[in-house]
């Protein structure tokens, strides 16, 4: 049954109600001072939310846990794939139930930081943060190329708000700060850098999206596309091809990380299937994305237009298809298309290329097809501003939780402690206490092996993956010693949130443990579970 998301429903109506009501206006009423102070309005707000985006992640980054499950599992396999001998992808019949389809270099890039600076949960943030800030950095200093200072401010702060339409989604740890960051200097580098060092920058930051995601280098297709378009010759051609190989082929050189085993892990998304409800989700989001340059391009494209225009508007278009697809299979989500954000402000760009605020000012006083596209381009503007303000209200409310992940924390570093002769690991009851869960990085940072996650499991049960039996028998003889489970809700009867409803460990998993293990302590946040006889 397809349900209508009532807040991007509503925004879209009223986004293009307002643009039927302009087709209906009378122009001549607009005057230049009006015009002038919406644009020194929407560089206010461009600040605005750059200083919130920039504040939210630094408060994020001290914030005692994760707003989402699988930060908590990529912190996890990070600091597993540093610290011990375990594989990074397992079999589909292993024992162990934690692999999930992201690339290896994620790992790596989230990994580094906590091997350098200490496996806790603020470190295992870093690498996102830095990557998202970068981005926006190096973004700026592109559009600057382009357009005059002001102009260059209210494209970034249209950038900066859509990044702000997916919560923490921007500089999480997951692979989409990243992929974005990728694309922001692929697109930098591509058509302004002397081929050679082109065709490296192309070939690497290709390679590294292709080696977070899979379908990360559809994300690049506006970039290679870039540089095709300079004729390169056959030796950047293969400079680029090569420094693409060399990228997405290093992590594999670590003993932990088997390709044939990350490549059966990419088996199991496929098998998800699609939701006709996100479908609609996604494409509601992505109009809403391109109403602004719909606007740009009635004001007027730049009188000495770039030849790359039409090229990118074509890659876009392709990669659009692509990621609408992917966002809708179940699981997934619009954030998909935040790689696609900086091509789109690029697109921006090149319309307004050797544009100053003035010729503009002109066009939309004298223009009506300028001027409609002036308001369409500020109410799209505004719309996307207030789905930001809605969205960040949700991390806000995550955030006000930090308290309770501070007791929590120190509650588990006490059990950690206390049953620091024993193999330890992190459990599951049901969806009350689950958020504590997330807290599983700390167990791992102890020494402590990874081998069960919540995330991963809600991947196999909607592929249609039963428990395999030998995880069943790693339980049966006690290869976990102790498991800290929330206190609250009965052992193993998560269900999964978001597709099949049933409970991801089976029946017969929450038999076992009922039978091998016994409560032994019991606090405010986390039980402890001890093997009745130990290990066999």
């Amino acid at each position: 049954m397809v349900t209508w998301d009532f807040s991007i429903g509503t925004q879209l109506i009223v986004l293009f109600g307002i643009a039927f009501a302009l087709w209906c206006a009378d122009f001549s009423r607009c005057r230049v001072k009006v015009v002038s102070g919406v644009f020194v309005a929407l560089q206010v707000l461009a600040i605005l939310a750059s200083i919130w985006l920039f504040t939210l992640s630094i408060i994020y980054l001290s914030f005692s846990g994760y707003y989402d499950h699988f930060e908590a599992a990529v912190a996890s396999m990070s600091l597993m794939l540093f610290q011990t001998d375990q594989p990074l992808y397992h079999g589909l019949h292993s024992a162990a139930r934690y692999s999930v389809s992201y690339g290896p270099m994620l790992y790596v890039l989230d990994g580094l930081p906590m091997f350098l600076l200490g496996g806790d949960i603020a470190t295992s943030k870093i690498s996102g943060v830095v990557a998202c800030a970068l981005a926006i950095f190096v973004l700026f200093r592109t559009l600057r190329r382009n357009c005059e200072l002001q102009l260059a401010l209210i494209l970034i702060g249209l950038f900066v708000l859509s990044l702000l339409i997916f919560e923490n989604y921007s500089y999480w740890n997951r692979p989409d700060p990243f992929l974005v960051l990728c694309v922001v200097v692929g697109l930098s580098k591509a058509s302004t850098a002397p081929l050679r060092s082109a065709a490296i920058y192309v070939g690497v930051t290709t390679g590294i999206a292709l080696s977070l995601k899979i379908h990360g280098a559809v994300y690049m297709i506006p970039v290679i596309a870039l540089f095709l378009m300079r004729r390169p010759p056959v030796s950047g051609l293969t400079t680029a091809i090569a420094s693409l190989m060399v990228v997405s082929a290093a992590p594999f050189l670590l003993t932990q990380i088997s390709l044939a085993d990350y490549l059966l892990s990419l088996t199991v998304a496929p098998r998800h299937g699609l939701s006709f409800s996100l479908l609609i989700k996604s494409v509601t989001h992505l109009l809403i994305l391109m109403t602004p340059v719909v606007g740009l391009i009635l004001i007027g494209s730049s009188k000495t237009p770039s030849p790359n225009l039409k090229l990118l508007g074509a890659a876009f278009i392709v990669q659009s298809i692509v990621i609408t697809i992917i966002s809708s299979k179940r699981g997934a989500g619009p954030h998909h298309y935040l790689p696609m954000l900086p091509t789109l402000i690029y697109i921006c760009s090149l319309l307004l290329r050797e544009q100053g605020k003035q010729e503009l000012l002109n066009r939309i006083r004298d223009s009506r097809p300028a001027f409609y596209g002036f308001l369409l381009l500020v109410s799209s503007y505004m719309v996307i501003a207030s789905m930001a303000v809605r969205s960040q209200s949700l991390i806000v409310v995550q955030l006000a939780s930090d308290r309770d992940f501070k007791e929590a924390s120190h509650e588990l570093h006490q059990i950690l402690t206390r049953y620091s002769g024993s193999s330890m690991q992190m459990g599951y009851s049901d969806r009350t206490g689950y958020k504590f869960t997330f807290l599983r990085p700390l167990v791992v940072a102890h020494g402590n092996p990874y081998w069960l996650d919540a995330g991963a499991l809600m991947d196999y049960d909607a592929a249609g993956i039963t428990m395999a039996t030998s995880t069943i028998e790693a339980l049966e003889t006690c290869k976990t010693e102790i498991w800290i489970l929330p206190a609250t809700g009965a052992p193993f009867s998560m269900t999964n949130y978001y597709a099949t409803g049933r409970n991801i460990f089976g029946g017969q998993f929450g038999h076992v443990f009922s039978e091998r293990y016994e409560l032994v302590q019991s606090n405010k946040y986390y039980a402890v579970w001890k093997c009745r006889s130990g290990p066999s």
